[in-house]
């Protein structure tokens, strides 16, 4: 490409780098913008091509936009958003929409739209006046630009410079944040993010370390970066976060997993969030590391990663923790669940927050990269603890945290064009509700064993009864080669390698989705059952119900 659209700051196009098919400028070092009203007619020289929604009238849009594609060589293609609601194939780098008079209205649409772009940019086309805050509305939600073309220069113009303006001091009456990182000897981690976080494009925050108990110097290296430290002693992942909440003097609480690492404008945008559409907890992507070692990279791509489940409109029946913000009042009367062992109290806040009435809102590009299990064993061991503890911490919660649709056919589910509005796997570009789509987390395993189970009994029949024997082996193989090719064709492999490592990589990623479900089910069905403690009720306090009230 000649250019990317930035992730520092909004592409701004106006007067001087907009126009129409024959007249595009450019200009103050900006990229070119070609606005496209007719895509039968000559392309000049630009850097994007801005397809607009009348020049695709009558035509087939996926088809329209390929043309484009093909005569705009290096630049990118910005379209319309699919009517179709998947983006798998639609052929345009970047995704449209048009704003709104109002601007919340315009936020949920753009929302909606990253949402469903597939980790593609999303660009306002402003082809009608509209108030400068509305486009403000759609980059705090994750807009990567707006582009203003009305036919009006002037007006263009003015527009322009008001939401210049507005971008800049958008940040200048930003609350304090807290930033809260709870660690468990992971000192070498918690170096790098401690690092990361100083060139945070945020005016104001604190760093909270919450240490559980760590023998490897994290204490330490929290104290050597500035941050506040809390050596709490070793009392378990959901108290250390139930400390984060209750010592912040933010007016949020937003948590980091010290093995990650935050992009500058991480924390600018979850805040952006809150303050546009007033929601009480927001969450982002967690990515994975594109350096990451390769069984890394393989687990990366496997069942049981942190996942925030979305639904289509940006609305989340779960977010994982580790890149989780919460306005801090709320966060003290909900709290987490001190009494789980070792996992799910990122499940148990969610529910808890949804049970109260509230939203929670995923932010498609408040992004941070997060390190996997570094070892296949690793990745093993965890699956197999999700499986030992499943139990306790789902029955509490009545099993309704997750409310996309997990209960399809065999045929819908093999469908690659079925969307899914939830994300996991390597996220590198978050498509999951694309490559993903027809492997639930289980599926391969189930399908090999009912494949076993026929076999066991088909093949010794047909020897028996017609002499058939290898016949029906030989078409047992097939059968299991198709569905194994299948799973490697369509395991959400990370990007980033080419030839026998990217091959090799698709490999053993395919195979964790055998292995990581059969490690939980042995956890779930063949281990002892743990002994857990009972679990603490969510309070009920008066200061959450006059909240929800006053909602």
């Amino acid at each position: 490409m000649t250019f990317a659209l930035p992730d520092n700051g909004p592409l701004l196009a106006g007067p001087a780098s907009a126009g129409g098919n024959a007249t595009v400028r450019g200009g103050d070092g900006r990229p070119r913008v070609a606005v496209v009203t007719d895509v039968s007619a000559g392309l000049p020289d630009a850097d994007m091509y801005l397809v607009r929604e009348e020049a695709l009238a009558g035509r087939r849009g996926g088809l329209a936009l390929r043309r484009v594609r093909r005569r705009a060589r290096h630049a990118l293609v910005a379209g319309p958003a699919s009517p179709e609601g998947n983006f798998d194939r639609w052929p345009a780098d970047v995704v449209v929409v048009r704003p709104s008079a109002d601007p919340d209205e315009t936020a949920r649409l753009a929302l909606a739209a990253g949402v469903r772009a597939g980790g593609r940019p999303v660009l306002v086309d402003v082809a009608e006046p509209v108030p400068a805050d509305s486009l403000i509305a759609a980059l705090d939600v994750g807009a990567a630009g707006v582009a203003i073309d009305t036919g009006d220069e002037l007006a263009d113009a003015q527009l322009l410079t008001e939401v210049a303006e507005l971008e800049a001091s958008r940040l200048d009456e930003g609350p304090v944040l807290t930033v809260a990182i709870c660690v468990y000897n992971g000192a070498g981690d918690l170096d790098r993010c401690l690092a990361s976080l100083r060139p945070l494009r945020y005016p104001r925050y604190e760093v909270l370390v919450c240490d559980d108990g760590s023998t490897d110097g994290s204490a330490a290296v929290g104290k050597r970066y500035g941050a506040r430290v809390l050596e709490l002693g070793r009392v378990g992942r959901g108290h250390a976060r139930s400390t984060a909440i209750s010592e912040a003097t933010g007016e949020y609480v937003v948590f980091l997993d010290a093995d990650e690492e935050a992009h500058p404008e991480w924390l600018g945008r979850l805040w952006r969030m809150h303050d546009r559409l007033g929601v009480v907890t927001t969450g982002g992507p967690n990515r994975p590391f594109p350096d990451a070692s390769w069984q890394e990279r393989a687990v990366g791509g496997a069942p049981g990663v942190a996942m925030p489940i979305v639904r289509a409109d940006g609305t989340c029946t779960h977010l994982p923790t580790c890149n989780f913000s919460i306005r801090t009042e709320v966060a003290r009367t909900v709290g987490f669940n001190e009494n789980l062992p070792v996992l799910g109290e990122d499940l148990h806040i969610c529910y808890r927050l949804i049970e109260s009435g509230r939203d929670l809102l995923f932010h498609p590009t408040a992004a941070v990269l997060h390190h996997r299990r570094r070892s296949i064993i690793g990745y093993l061991k965890q699956m197999y603890d999700y499986g030992r503890y499943a139990r306790a911490t789902n029955e509490p919660l009545n099993f309704n945290l997750v409310d996309v649709e997990t209960d399809v056919s065999l045929i819908r589910r093999l469908d690659p064009r079925r969307p899914h509005h939830c994300f996991v796997g390597p996220q590198a570009d978050q498509r999951y509700n694309l490559a993903f789509a027809p492997l639930a987390n289980g599926f391969p395993v189930k399908v090999m064993i009912v494949t076993g189970a026929a076999a066991a009994v088909a093949v010794p029949a047909a020897e028996v009864v017609a002499g058939r024997g290898k016949a029906a082996l030989a078409l047992t193989s097939a059968a299991i080669a198709a569905q194994v090719g299948y799973v490697i064709a369509r395991a959400p492999a990370q990007p980033g390698t080419r030839g026998v490592r990217a091959v090799a990589n698709r490999l053993l990623t395919a195979g964790l989705w055998y292995a990581g479900p059969s490690a939980m089910a042995i956890g779930k069905h063949l281990s002892p059952t743990p002994e857990m403690p009972e679990l603490a009720p969510f309070a009920e306090p008066e200061a959450e119900a006059e909240a929800t009230a006053a909602r």
